[in-house]
């Protein structure tokens, strides 16, 4: 088993939030580039997080697989720590039943045009509904998926998150 190193300073761990835009071959280069930036023997343990929202959770995971294996094709060792969080995204529920209102508006406007026939009898469903300003957000809860990979074995990581060898 690896010899076990301090943990590193919180300021030192990079951290790449992955969004949907982003390329995976670009993401997996500048992973690669950072853990190698630090010689594992003299100073302290290089490790990079990749963040992603629920969304694009499938995205991270695909990066972290990639350096991963570039990692072992070099014959190095890696170290992953999973964690899993959430945060708090404020969304308006006006705006939703807005916009569901607006999508069914134009279905039946194409309905109409295609010769289907519409709805004549869903007068409750304007399209031009007022919406109501005093009307608190919604709060809901996004999962969030951070990979943390090292090269070195991180025992405070392992006892919080687990590790995968």
């Amino acid at each position: 088993m690896p010899e076990l190193t301090d943990d590193p300073d919180p300021r030192d761990i990079v951290t790449l939030n992955i969004i949907s835009s982003h390329k995976i071959s670009s993401k997996t280069k500048r992973c690669i580039s950072l853990l190698y930036t630090t010689d594992i023997t003299a100073g302290t343990p290089q490790v990079i997080g990749l963040r992603a929202k629920s969304a694009v959770a499938s995205k991270a995971i695909t990066i972290a697989e990639i350096v991963k294996r570039q990692i072992g094709a070099q014959g190095d060792k890696w170290y992953q720590y999973t964690q899993l969080s959430s945060v708090l995204d404020g969304a308006n529920p006006a705006q939703a039943k807005h916009r569901k209102r607006r999508r069914k508006y134009e279905n039946n406007a194409e309905n109409l045009e295609s010769g289907e026939g519409g709805n004549d009898d869903d007068d409750d469903d304007d399209p031009f509904v007022k919406m109501e300003e005093g009307r608190p957000k919604k709060v809901i809860a996004i999962p969030v998926l951070t990979i943390y990979i090292s090269r070195t074995q991180l025992p405070t990581f392992a006892k919080l998150y687990g590790y995968i060898l």
